[in-house]
């Protein structure tokens, strides 16, 4: 026999919950939230690479050229040079400082994919406790059950001694008591199934979830705008839309004008020996500039296309906006009308086991059958299970409304 020795944390105040060392060791050990942690240092250092290339350029270079027959000069010779050389881009239509803005907003969407992974991986870990709760009392409302079975078999038996019970009535107790019997080891199979199933994740899971733990029901709404401000999936809509506009702002700098400056010095001879002669030093400074003027009409193209895929996204976003809000529409009156069903439940347990204390009475002095007597017994039994079955579902959706809300777990 299973034993029942798990409480849990507090879990929420309002619309934010409190952090439970159980979840956090869940997050820490989530493959998914390395990931996306690696995916910012990623990030981060593809920034400063792009902000590298805005810097000048430096080369340094040694060079040993052969020249053979050429014109004007017989014979052959060999050139020796050394050369210090640095470029620095004015403008290049503004490609880098878009490519810098690229990369910076490439690395927020890795920040928000961190957090929405953080999140999905706190919802897992917050659900986790909940089917425990669930199966917890489920196992509880068996015993009880399997604890009034056995009352009702022994008013039986007396009965039956007494020759005041139907022939039908003892045999029907010992089926119905081993059938609470084989309900509640099915219970505690499942529950121990899910007790490795969250070992898998966190061995050490009981000893980090020893105190009581009641959620909230508080259910807190928020206009639709904020909810489209704070929704995870709608952020990265809106920064995957500022990422197509600084490609498609890359992309056409490729058909304007860019500028640079180069300045060098170095030395030239055809005698190693004398190459770092003042004599043969040289030095240049060079300002370079190109004009594109004809590309095929590719960046004509390239405009209808970017342009077709802003539009696909914005109709993309619109229509997440849609689902966020129906969703957001429907959870409300579900999470409503599932805490108007809990306090039913609330009255019909609370009737169902004063109901039963009478019907268990009446049994005594042959007022009612037996029949009778085990179903005013089920009647509790489908009240409490409906019960928790019905606050599972409660909390299990007001965490994804929470999450559909941007809130932070």
């Amino acid at each position: 026999m299973l034993k029942q020795k798990l409480l849990f944390l507090c879990f929420f105040l309002v619309s934010k919950a409190y952090s439970l060392p159980f979840v956090d060791e869940f997050v820490l050990k989530s493959p998914e939230v390395d990931e996306a942690k690696l995916e910012i240092e990623k990030l981060e250092n593809q920034v400063k690479q792009v902000r590298g290339s805005l810097f000048p350029q430096v080369t340094w270079s040694n060079s040993q050229t052969r020249i053979k027959n050429i014109t004007a000069f017989t014979g052959s010779a060999t050139l020796y040079a050394s050369k210090l050389e640095i470029t620095q881009p004015i403008y290049t239509g503004g490609k880098l400082f878009a490519a810098l803005d690229l990369a910076k907003e490439e690395l927020k969407i890795a920040k928000l994919n961190l957090k929405m992974t953080t999140e999905a991986s706190k919802l897992k870990a917050f659900n986790f406790l909940l089917q425990v709760r669930n199966q917890q009392e489920k196992i509880k409302i068996a015993k009880d059950q399997l604890e009034i079975q056995k009352k009702n078999r022994s008013i039986i038996q007396r009965k039956s001694k007494l020759g005041n019970a139907k022939s039908y009535e003892l045999p029907q107790a010992e089926a119905d008591f081993i059938a609470r019997k084989v309900q509640l080891e099915q219970l505690e199979i499942e529950y121990e199934k899910l007790d490795k199933e969250v070992t898998s994740y966190v061995s050490n899971w009981r000893e980090m979830t020893k105190n009581k733990w009641e959620p909230k029901q508080d259910i807190q709404s928020i206009d639709v705008q904020n909810l489209f401000q704070n929704n995870f999936e709608l952020q990265a809509l809106n920064l995957q839309m500022k990422n197509l506009k600084l490609n498609q702002k890359i992309d056409l700098g490729e058909d304007n004008p860019s500028i640079a400056i180069s300045a060098s010095e170095g030395y030239q001879a055809t005698e190693s020996s004398g190459l770092f002669d003042e004599s043969n030093r040289s030095s240049q400074i060079v300002l370079s500039a190109s004009l594109p003027l004809f590309s095929g009409l590719s960046s004509i193209y390239k405009k209808r296309a970017h342009s077709k895929s802003i539009a696909i996204l914005e109709r993309q976003i619109q229509e997440k906006k849609r689902i966020v809000a129906l969703h957001y529409e429907q959870m409300q009156e579900e999470l409503n009308q599932k805490k108007t069903l809990l306090k039913s439940y609330e009255r019909w347990k609370s009737f169902a086991k004063k109901s039963l204390l009478e019907a268990q009475k009446s049994y005594r002095i042959g007022r009612i059958n037996f029949l009778q007597l085990s179903q005013v017994q089920q009647s509790l039994d489908n009240a409490e299970s409906s019960y928790w079955d019905t606050w599972y579902d409660f909390h299990s959706k007001r965490l994804k409304m929470l999450n559909l809300q941007g809130q932070v777990l």
